[in-house]
Order: structure tokens, then C-alpha cells, then sequence
């Protein structure tokens, strides 16, 4: 192993099981590459309200463990075994646990640092049922950034720039059957964006300023937990507010039942497709619902 204490300018700060207290203490404490996605506004599950939230103690930061996360979790260790495999010769250093950059709230926990005839890297471990978000290469064929979908490319762009490294590799094992890896190159255009996204996110963590309002169901969910209780008494809403709610609703429910009418014709013409194409670029297509339901339409987002 060729790990020695000047290969990086992060700084180590302790190995940490994943949902430990310990762990969870080192995440309040800034902002990890899981949750820059959340701040650049690309992960559909989490609002930066919602994370906001919890940085600020509003909201308990729990995460809780579903079942493909702990399978991702399980498989983390047998997927770097294949990379070791498949790349002979790379030193691999697991469990590299936590770090942070130039400022002491850049948090890094990378899955695996690699140093090869190139020098130093950062292996990325993913897991996905679906290829949908993602583009790959012919099997054996090393795939680049273009293949990633960009709510896990601001995370490893995150790591890149914390640990100055120019490369990660990506290794993605689909369908528990089909394994990719995307090499990605480091983009300090982009790591600048991020961390001036990030740096704002953090000043407004410090000084309790909460993130504008966005259209979320994270964001809604959270400020429903935020007031739970009912105590029967009346507030008067600001009038532009209200009458905007008001306005919205109104023009929801006009063109609820039109975007209904041409889901039913866009998902009859596809018939048994799975894509449907305007003006030949994917737009929606046809998902197979859960426990042998019928499939539904939805739509496919640009990466």
C-alpha cells in the first residue's frame, strides 16, 4: 500500500460506522458529497429546506435504512472485491472513513482511494435495480462521466476537489447482475459551482437563515412535521400569498384533467414500447408498476 500521510491535502478524521453516533456527529458537523446533490438542487428525494432543516437541529437527521440501501451497504465490500479483480495491481484502500478539505465543514467519506501508475483516486461503490438514469458502455468497457447521472457526479466532484485528486472511478453493479465502472475526470468548473452553492448553504446554516421556498413534496413534509400539533386558533395569511395559492389551484385544476387525457393517449400510442421519442430524444416511457401491476407513464428528465 503506498498510503502514506502527504499522498492528499484532506485530513483524516476518524473511521466511523455507517449510522453510529459518532458518525452521525461528524455529519452535523458540515456538509457531506451525500448531501450536495441536495444543495445543488438534484436529488429528488431531499430538499435543501428539508436538509436545512436538519443542520439546524429543526428536524431530527435520521437516516432511515431501506432495503436497497442495506443491500447497497452489503454489497459495497463483494463490488470492490470485483473492481480489485478486474484492475490487478491497484493498491485499494477500504474504509478510508472520514475526511475533511481546506475548510474543516468539507466532509468527504469515499467508499475506497486507489493509487495505480496515474497516481491517486476515488472509487464511488453504487447499486440501482435500473440503468434508467444512466448510460453504459459495452461490458468490459470502462465508461466516462457522460454515463453518470449528476446527482452522483456533484458527489464525486465534491470528493475529487477535497482530496485534490484528478480522477475517481465509478463502479456500478445493476440489476445485481451487471457491472459497470465510468471513469470521471475532475471538473473545476463544476467543483467551483458546487462549492459556491455549498459555501452559501453553510453561511445560512450558520446564521439561521432559512433557503427560499421551492415546489418539493421533501420540503412540504417537512414543514408538516415542523407544526404537528393543532391548537384551534386563527392566523390571517399574508393576501399575496393567499391569493396566489388561490390562482395556482384554480389553473391546477383546469389542466389537471388535460394532462390526464394526453398521459391516456400518449401511453396508448407507445402499446407495449417502453420509450416514447420526441422528435427522436427519449420523453417518457412505460414503468412497470410494483406486485405485477399495470405499467404507468412517466417522465424522463434530461441528465
Amino acid at each position: 500500500m503506498i498510503f502514506d500521510s502527504g499522498f492528499t491535502k484532506a485530513v483524516q478524521v476518524g473511521i466511523f460506522e455507517n449510522g453510529s453516533p459518532e458518525w452521525h456527529q461528524q455529519r452535523a458537523m458540515g456538509i457531506g458529497g451525500s448531501e450536495i446533490s441536495t444543495i445543488c438542487g438534484l436529488n429528488r428525494w431531499e430538499s435543501a429546506f428539508t436538509l436545512w432543516c436538519k443542520k439546524t437541529g429543526r428536524l431530527q437527521d435520521s437516516v432511515k435504512q431501506s432495503e436497497p440501501m442495506y443491500w447497497g451497504s452489503r454489497l459495497e465490500s463483494v463490488i470492490l472485491d470485483e473492481f480489485a479483480r478486474r484492475n490487478e495491481g491497484v493498491d485499494l484502500w477500504r474504509d478510508a472513513g472520514s475526511w475533511y478539505g481546506e475548510r474543516i465543514w468539507e466532509l468527504a467519506n469515499p467508499d475506497a482511494i486507489f493509487h495505480d501508475d496515474k497516481g491517486y483516486g476515488i472509487v464511488e461503490v453504487k447499486t440501482a435495480a435500473y440503468a434508467d438514469d444512466w448510460v453504459l458502455p459495452a461490458e468490459g468497457v470502462r465508461g466516462d462521466a457522460s454515463g453518470v447521472p449528476r446527482y452522483y457526479l456533484t458527489q464525486v466532484q465534491w470528493y475529487l476537489r477535497i482530496f485534490g485528486f484528478d480522477r475517481a472511478i465509478v463502479v456500478a453493479l445493476f440489476s445485481g447482475n451487471k457491472y459497470r465502472e465510468f471513469e470521471v475526470l475532475a471538473d473545476k468548473f463544476q467543483q467551483d459551482a458546487d462549492l459556491a452553492l455549498a459555501e452559501k448553504f453553510w453561511d445560512m446554516v450558520q446564521d439561521d437563515v432559512r433557503p427560499d421556498w421551492d415546489g418539493s413534496d421533501s420540503t412540504y413534509e417537512s414543514v408538516r412535521v415542523l407544526h404537528p400539533e393543532i391548537d384551534g386558533s386563527e392566523v390571517e395569511v399574508d393576501p399575496n400569498i393567499g391569493s396566489a395559492y388561490l390562482n395556482a389551484l384554480s389553473a391546477f385544476e383546469s389542466t389537471e384533467s388535460l394532462v390526464k387525457m394526453l398521459k391516456s393517449e400518449i401511453l396508448d400510442s407507445l402499446g407495449n414500447a417502453k420509450v416514447g421519442l420526441l422528435n427522436g430524444k427519449p420523453f417518457v416511457k412505460r414503468q412497470a408498476g410494483r406486485n405485477g401491476a399495470a405499467p404507468f407513464l412517466v417522465n424522463v428528465k434530461e441528465k
